[in-house]
């Protein structure tokens, strides 16, 4: 079941959400990365905030590592972002998950065809994340 009341889940990702098959990852994505999806939703929200809610609502693999791309990983902002999603993974699952940083043509050749991405806005250099369901 779908919380509501939120204003980052608007309807296109509440209807995502509801057709995301077990196991498929939600992908966090920034607005100047590119990655090949089959489905793939622009939010205005930013990362932390949508991050919160979504992984409140959808069930989060306690298992399953994340994945985590950093076009740049010198730059604090974006580790900040990475250590973040982290936190709230773990939080989602009350269990501390590790994640797997992978360059960006693992990332993409590895990103199974049901995966949920959602591009958010970003003004710094491009990441990625992956948060697998249960």
């Amino acid at each position: 079941m779908i919380k509501t009341g939120s204003p980052v889940l608007d309807t296109r990702l509440i209807h995502a959400l509801v057709g995301l098959e077990p196991g498929a990852p939600v992908v966090f994505v920034a607005s100047n990365t590119r990655l090949r999806a089959s489905t793939m939703i622009a939010t205005g929200a930013g990362l932390e905030d949508l991050a919160s809610v979504l992984l409140d609502v959808v069930s989060v693999s306690p298992t399953a590592p994340l994945w985590g791309w950093l076009a740049d990983p010198t730059d604090d902002e974006v580790y900040d972002l990475a250590f973040a999603i982290q936190g709230l993974a773990a939080d989602a699952t009350r269990r501390h998950l590790r994640m797997r940083l992978l360059d960006h043509a693992t990332f993409e050749a590895e990103l199974p065809r049901n995966a949920l991405v959602i591009e958010v806005p970003n003004l710094h250099s491009g990441w990625a994340f992956a948060v697998f369901t249960d």
